[in-house]
């Protein structure tokens, strides 16, 4: 059925306004090829660390950054971290990369994209993560990225954090939406949760704060040339296209402005000669059970 799977057909039977999610989905799928084809090839650009927000729109981080550097507007290649790993960093050797990552993803899908750093480091795993607000916080983040530029200083850094995507970690953010929780956007669209407008935004900018906190701390710390960036955007109440229907979240295959529009800030710093060298052969045998609960708990239905 038009590329649907029977388990995202049930998912239409539980949320009406999937059909013209999925309708759009098509629209793009169709009309590029296999992702964004006006977005740019992130890892290709010229960094020492390249910092990811997860789900963070161009407008709020310039609204909200307050971090010296030069700041523009890119497009990403997809509207999901799924689709940003697929585009960015399947089928390519990186052994002069070093990927730190708050997000379960990478890993999940890790036989799509077949990733070939020369090491990835797992923040998400037991020592790294927050039980009580159900994510990785940033300053954690942080300690791990840290860790990584000390024992690699010949390597480039990605560090993939997870704010400001929910679960909301925010004082406003946890009272009016516990958080946020599995299936959170898409339980907003389909009015199971009716959290105004406003108060999400809040919720949103909340978490960007405090990881903004984290990300200035941190290009204070590591020296090179960083650049601040986001894998995807949000949708937050805006009206997808072609079928102009109020959505909510980040869907896949959905480009529309909010979703790709992403913030790239270039700080300069004290150059690193890197160096390609072979995999450290890190860690691919973690848990499904562990992956999924991370998952779930970051809003996703695994």
């Amino acid at each position: 059925m038009l590329g649907i799977n029977k388990r995202r057909i049930h998912r239409i039977f539980e949320d009406p306004k999937l059909v013209p999610q999925q309708l759009n989905k098509l629209y793009y799928r169709y009309t590029n090829e296999g992702y964004n084809s006006e977005g740019e090839d992130f890892i290709s650009q010229d960094w020492d660390n390249l910092l990811i927000l997860d789900a963070c729109r161009f407008d709020s981080f310039k609204e909200l950054n307050s971090i010296e550097g030069d700041l523009q507007a890119k497009k990403s290649r997809a509207s999901s971290t799924v689709g940003f790993l697929d585009s960015n960093i399947s089928n390519r050797e990186l052994h002069d990369t070093v990927y730190v990552s708050a997000n379960p993803q990478l890993e999940w899908k890790s036989e799509l994209f077949s990733p070939d750093f020369h090491d990835v480091i797992h923040v998400w795993k037991e020592d790294g993560w927050d039980s009580s607000k159900r994510t990785v916080l940033p300053s954690t983040v942080n300690e791990f990225a840290v860790k990584a530029n000390e024992k690699y200083p010949n390597k480039r850094l990605i560090i993939h954090y997870l704010q400001p995507h929910c679960p909301f970690i925010g004082k406003k953010g946890d009272s009016y939406t516990d958080g946020g929780g599995i299936d959170f956007w898409p339980k907003v669209r389909a009015g199971k949760i009716d959290t105004p407008v406003d108060v999400l935004f809040d919720a949103y900018h909340e978490n960007l704060e405090v990881v903004l906190e984290s990300v200035e701390k941190l290009t204070d710390m590591i020296g090179g040339k960083t650049v601040v960036t986001s894998d995807h955007g949000q949708l937050i109440g805006e009206r997808s296209f072609p079928i102009p229907f109020r959505d909510f979240g980040h869907p896949q295959e959905t480009f529309v402005s909010e979703l790709v529009n992403v913030p790239w800030l270039e700080i300069d710093g004290d150059r690193r000669a890197i160096k390609s060298e072979s995999p450290q052969g890190y860690d691919k045998n973690i848990e499904d059970d562990v992956i999924k609960e991370r998952l779930e708990n970051l809003g996703y239905r695994a």
